[in-house]
């Protein structure tokens, strides 16, 4: 709490670095001023952005209407629920690695109605649509595999990375979508199923926007950066260009090509050819979409840096690796002494072991990176032996595997619950949970992203979901320490609302008794009819159970009505939550 109120106090921005695992701290009014670089320039030359109303009620809307055409198509339903509708927002990641330090955009959707869409297609996607990118890899296993099992004549290669200049924001939506439909049209023989589908995509790319320091912009071209969706329709566009313009396109150059794969929008080629077969391979790649541009880099010493590999070729053009690790790396992990739980702190430790047994290094590289290893450990308090230790874990686990086969999963029964991590005595209760079919994952609240405040929605606190206060006003100067705390999925400001209409409805139906009370009186004075007397009564009869079932739905209200008080507008937010799972936020 002390360093966000410093943050605040002194008008500064906490955001992360987009290389490395560290973090930036700027003034507030140069990161608005980054981020407002980057909307103006793309809406000025490229035409990317607009600035629009918020349309998140309209979207919710349209969202409902897909989820009962999936629930009628379906045997499973889709639950899904939004009561406060609001855009994702836009975030930068200050580029430290780059001379300028410009930000890298990223849409946040966590939480919002276009996440949940998103994810559901996604799901959709892999399960009904057999989609398979031939020239792609997941990992870095990926490429030494394909390597290991790839056969290079003798003579000369040249190691060759290209990348996708800004791959996200420059594909076409035109074309995506011709490519999308062909595709799920061509996979699926429930054409009804497969218009749905793309009715679920065609959602997420027509309802492309997001919010910044309180205004709402639509991106009119190119993927959401921060959509769970946008990394499988870049994929899919890439195998598209890939398997129509690439390898049956019209460049006699690509037969000089003996190796080709792709991360996502990083390429790894080897020629063997010519510079100038090179060359025009390269100039071929930049014509084939005008929307895409390619960038590439030549290996320097028979070397090429590709993913976290330094990859090189041998005498014999078998293929070499080393771990890289770029300029703008940091040693920080989870240090010694942090309270994490000790499973947690060995996680990127483990995370380092595995890729230094999963790749297949000499002698030299080997004993370099467990010492590179072992340093990161020491300048994070750990004692150094930590790194052996993990190294003979992991090999008596392959040995294990190789002989018994792979561990048994944990039971399909046992369910996982998130718990708070206070300390070690936290571990106490994690046998007692897993006695009752519960996994715990632990987490912290403490930790540098809680700190992040890059997020300039500028949205008034009553509009957000969360735990709210309301205090009573007392009366005539009379100071009541009455307050109510209570929480909602929506807007706080409607909840208020609600309370005070409650009250605001006793009060009528307490003024309409009291013209009962007056009835029955001037009928007793006046010896009036016994009818009109009996009509008031059951009135007030009607009256007190209406004002008694408004009481039980709000005892704000009824601490007001009854103690008679009167409300000042003393209401805030005390903890914002968010609509995922309701968290806190």
């Amino acid at each position: 709490m002390e360093v966000k109120r410093f943050l605040k106090d002194h008008d500064l921005i906490l955001t992360r670095a987009d290389k490395g695992n560290s973090i930036t701290i700027l003034r507030r009014e140069q990161y608005v001023d980054k981020m407002n670089d980057f909307l103006q320039i793309n809406s000025e030359d490229v035409g990317s952005f607009e600035v629009i109303e918020d349309p998140s009620v309209i979207h919710n809307e349209e969202i409902k209407d897909l989820v009962s055409e999936f629930n009628q198509l379906s045997q499973t339903p889709w639950f899904y629920e939004n009561m406060n509708p609001k855009p994702p927002e836009l975030y930068g990641l200050v580029k430290l690695h780059k001379p300028d330090q410009k930000i890298r955009p990223v849409v946040s959707c966590s939480g919002t109605g276009t996440e949940k869409v998103a994810k559901k297609a996604l799901e959709l996607f892999n399960s009904w649509v057999p989609f398979h990118s031939e020239y792609s890899i997941k990992n870095r296993e990926g490429i030494i595999e394909k390597l290991k099992n790839t056969s290079l004549a003798s003579g000369k290669h040249t190691l060759v990375s290209v990348d996708v200049s800004s791959l996200f924001p420059s594909i076409n939506m035109n074309k995506l979508k011709n490519i999308l439909e062909e595709l799920i049209f061509s996979k699926m023989s429930d054409k009804i199923k497969a218009q749905f589908l793309l009715n679920l995509i065609y959602s997420c790319l027509d309802w492309n926007y997001f919010r910044f320091n309180g205004i709402v912009y639509k991106q009119k071209k190119g993927l959401a950066i921060g959509s769970p969706l946008s990394p499988l329709l870049a994929e899919v566009y890439m195998n598209h260009l890939e398997k129509i313009h690439i390898f049956n396109g019209n460049s006699t150059s690509i037969k000089s090509v003996k190796f080709y794969v792709r991360y996502i929008d990083d390429t790894f080629l080897i020629f063997q050819g010519s510079q100038r077969q090179i060359d025009n391979f390269l100039k071929f790649l930049n014509t084939i979409d005008p929307d895409i541009k390619f960038t590439h880099e030549i290996e320097r010493d028979g070397k090429l840096n590709f993913l976290d590999l330094t990859i090189s070729l041998d005498k014999d053009n078998k293929a070499q690796f080393q771990i890289y690790r770029k300029d703008s790396f940091t040693d920080c992990v989870i240090p010694r002494d942090s309270n994490h739980p000790w499973p947690y702190k060995l996680a990127a430790f483990r995370s380092m072991v595995h890729r230094l047994k999963s790749v297949p290094l000499s002698e030299h590289s080997f004993n370099a990176e467990v010492h590179m290893i072992k340093t990161i450990a020491r300048n994070n308090g750990y004692n150094p032996n930590i790194v052996e230790n993990l190294i003979r874990t992991f090999d008596r686990k392959q040995i294990n595997e190789a002989f018994q086969g792979h561990l048994k999963p944990f039971p399909e029964e046992l369910r996982y619950r998130r718990v708070v991590y206070l300390n070690k005595s936290s571990l106490c209760i994690k046998n007692q949970l897993l006695e009752l079919g519960i996994k715990p994952a632990f987490y912290t609240n403490t930790t540098i992203s809680k700190l992040n405040n890059s997020k300039l929605s500028n949205r008034e606190l009553t509009s957000e979901s969360g735990i709210y206060r309301m205090k009573c006003g007392g009366k005539d100067g009379e100071t009541c320490n009455g307050e109510y705390v209570g929480q909602s999925g929506r807007k706080v400001s409607v909840r208020e609302g609600e309370h005070l209409g409650k009250y605001r409805s006793i009060l009528k139906r307490k003024e309409k008794m009291n013209e009962c009370i007056e009835t029955i009186a001037v009928c007793e004075e006046l010896g009036l009819s016994q009818q009109t007397k009996e009509i008031a009564l059951n009135n007030m009869r009607s009256l007190k159970i209406e004002i008694t079932d408004l009481e039980g739905k709000s005892a704000f209200a009824k601490h007001l009505y009854r103690a008679g008080h009167e409300y000042e507008g003393e209401f805030d937010l005390v903890h914002k939550l968010d609509q995922k799972g309701m968290g806190m936020v």
